[in-house]
């Protein structure tokens, strides 16, 4: 019921961080309020959310399958397969389901942009990514230091740095949006690093803090 209530909670004219402690799934909150809003308070919207992600991520995952040669009918199985897998392993809207699905979105458009060059799809990326970083940090965020590093040695490889304008311009757009939002509604920036980026990283510090790279090599030798 996470989401459920937080999106209730926003259409009563509270928002996340602003107005309650948040520490991930912001992007989903919204959606589902959204969702309430013009299709009513119920579970079934609720699930609707979940199933609308599900799909578009089978759905392109159809289209990856079939731009990599894949038959209809093998692209249709694998596609449907991995729609049984994806979010019906949680069922409701969930941040780490939305943060890895959305990534993988990513992933296909990486692929799609570097078979056609197409400065569009370039542009698309780094917004897709942002998205899922705001429904969750991780993974999304590994995902983004990947593909950056994988970026920059294609570029340095093929002498080509152009299509880091259409990347850079989508990322500035991305957080002049973002950032406008929050201070149309009055959410402080400084509240949110505090609550979405810094607090995250404290999760797990103390299990941290005494590992030791070199003793865990050392347990593996032994």
């Amino acid at each position: 019921f996470a989401f459920f209530d937080s999106a209730q909670f926003i259409n009563k004219g509270l928002l996340p961080i602003r107005d309650y402690w948040t520490s991930n799934g912001i992007m989903i909150d919204f959606i589902q309020s959204y969702l309430f809003k013009i299709l009513g308070v119920s579970w079934s919207v609720y699930l609707l959310h979940s199933s609308l992600i599900n799909f578009i991520f089978s759905f392109l995952t159809y289209i990856f399958f079939k731009s990599q040669g894949l038959n209809s009918s093998l692209a249709l199985f694998y596609s449907i397969s991995i729609s049984i897998l994806a979010y019906p392993s949680s069922g409701v809207p969930f941040p780490d389901h939305h943060s890895i699905l959305l990534s993988l979105i990513g992933i296909y458009l990486l692929i799609f942009a570097i078979k056609n060059n197409k400065n569009y799809i370039w542009f698309v990326i780094p917004i897709i990514f942002f998205v899922a970083f705001l429904c969750k940090q991780v993974p999304s965020a590994f995902f983004v230091i990947l593909i950056s590093i994988y970026a920059l040695t294609l570029s340095i490889r093929n002498n080509d740095y152009y299509k880091f304008i259409p990347l850079i311009i989508s990322l500035i757009f991305s957080l002049s949006v973002f950032f406008l939002f929050l201070t149309i509604n009055n959410i402080e920036i400084k509240s949110f690093f505090i609550q979405y980026i810094f607090f995250p990283l404290t999760i797990g510090g103390e299990r941290s803090s005494n590992a030791n790279f070199f003793n865990l090599i050392l347990m593996f030798v032994k």
